[in-house]
């Protein structure tokens, strides 16, 4: 009867080893299967809310469209840029990944937008429209034609304001300009202002 108790006893010893291993099997594939179900969620956005952080702290910072292409670029002129002033700004960019304009503010203390016309529209020098507030607070607006010349430009030094307007010349060479400005002495008023002075 005792070889029948061992016989007996290294069966049940077998299926208990058996049962542990199939355990540990069914334990580790119910972890890979959870493990996967939760990447698929997470990816198809039906996990938990995304974190949101505070405060990003970068050199550089591109978005680009869902075809991969460059669109906004933040980041800080390189030393090799050749400016008046480097600056830090954002430029955006079309869906060609031309650039089309941007936002900046310089080492001189001066702060920009420019917007640029399309590729291969009128002059090669694409800017077209820009405002300027220098350091010393006086400022610019400036439109260009598509010919590349100054159009209308209005400044501002502070204390008075003028506009330019520009046109080509008739006879072709250069442009023509006339101001429009406030002055203190009356005889350089037009007749206009100075009737409604009196």
């Amino acid at each position: 009867m005792s070889m029948e108790m061992d016989a007996l006893q290294n069966r049940v010893d077998l299926l208990e080893r058996r049962l542990r291993r199939q355990g540990w099997w069914s334990l580790a594939v119910l972890v890979m299967a959870a493990s996967i179900a939760a990447t698929t969620c997470a990816t198809r956005g039906g996990g938990p809310a995304q974190e949101v952080v505070e405060e990003v702290r970068t050199r550089k910072l591109v978005v680009v469209d869902d075809q991969g292409r460059e669109r906004v670029v933040i980041e800080q002129d390189g030393p090799e840029i050749e400016r008046q002033s480097r600056s830090a700004g954002l430029t955006i960019f079309d869906d060609q990944g031309r650039e089309r304009g941007g936002i900046a503010t310089a080492d001189d203390g001066s702060a920009v937008i420019a917007l640029d016309a399309p590729w291969g529209v009128g002059s090669p020098m694409r800017d077209r429209a820009g405002m300027k507030v220098n350091a010393d607070g006086s400022a610019l607006m400036g439109l260009i034609s598509n010919r590349g010349q100054f159009a209308a430009v209005l400044h501002s030094d502070g204390d008075s304001g003028r506009l330019e307007l520009y046109r080509p010349a008739e006879n072709g060479e250069g442009l023509e300009q006339r101001t429009i400005s406030v002055s203190e002495d009356p005889d350089a008023m037009p007749p206009a202002a100075r009737e409604a002075e009196r």
